[in-house]
């Protein structure tokens, strides 16, 4: 069973321990030489749909990286780099990455948060806060709703099946809660609306498609003893707590167990 995995940094903790598992994982893990986990966070429904459509269809131009200060930013992926040609090319190699979910049997999704920015100059919603532009005129903050989230996942899913109509997907909700909010709420309230959506739609998602799971790692954590689920920073679940929650996984869809 090969299994492709997108999303927050939680999604790259499931890889890491699926992968030490000796599972078949054909997006980021710990042996992928010269690209590191953090390339690979998605953080909203937009910014993981991006990668796969942009190495399934094409769309990605270098207009996307932008000049902050003495470093080369791309919104829609992750990281800094000191020079245009390196933020190209690291961005290049994450996106040709994806393409091998063309080759997985499950691909494992985390959803994450509901706030992202659109570069009205690309027409492209980025992954990460456009720190340092957000006060020009080329980047709009939007809160999605259930409606923008459900219906950009169910395209992106129908897009999926037209090549693997077999595919077996996994919905998950990240337990990570928002750091910075930049809608007119409190960050509490703000995380509490980002995660009630995903949830909903994640929920409005399965019930449609029976290749489609959702699997409760988000209520795992949430509901969790804090001290045995969370790292003291009350936002990073800790690694073993996340091998519990895989071993779970692996009781309940693998054909070993």
């Amino acid at each position: 069973m090969k299994i492709f995995a997108s999303g927050s940094c939680f999604a790259r903790e499931i890889e890491r321990a699926l992968f030490l598992k000796g599972k078949d994982v054909l997006s980021w893990t710990p042996n992928l030489d010269g690209i590191g986990e953090e390339y690979f966070h998605r953080y909203t429904t937009q910014a993981i749909i991006n990668d796969f459509s942009f190495a399934l269809n094409g769309g990605w131009s270098e207009d996307n990286i932008v000049k902050v200060g003495d470093q080369y930013v791309d919104y829609t992926g992750y990281g800094k780099f000191s020079s245009l040609e390196d933020a190209a090319q690291t961005r290049r190699a994450v996106i040709d990455i994806h393409r091998k979910v063309l080759e997985a049997d499950v691909l494992f999704i985390t959803l994450g948060l509901v706030e992202t920015w659109f570069d009205k100059s690309t027409s492209t919603y980025t992954n990460t806060v456009p720190y340092g532009q957000i006060r020009g005129d080329r980047y709009e903050l939007r809160v999605t709703d259930f409606r923008e989230n459900l219906e950009a996942l169910r395209r992106f899913i129908d897009a999926l099946r037209q090549h693997r109509p077999d595919l077996k997907i996994v919905l998950t909700v990240s337990p990570v809660p928002l750091r910075v909010t930049f809608s007119s709420d409190d960050v509490v309230v703000a995380n509490t609306y980002s995660k009630s959506v995903l949830r909903a739609v994640a929920q409005e998602i399965v019930q449609a498609d029976d290749l489609i799971d959702y699997f409760p790692s988000y209520e795992m954590v949430t509901l969790a003893n804090p001290d045995a689920a969370w790292l003291p920073d009350r936002r990073h679940v800790r690694r073993e707590f996340v091998a519990k929650i895989i071993d779970r996984f692996m009781t309940a869809y693998s054909e070993e167990a």
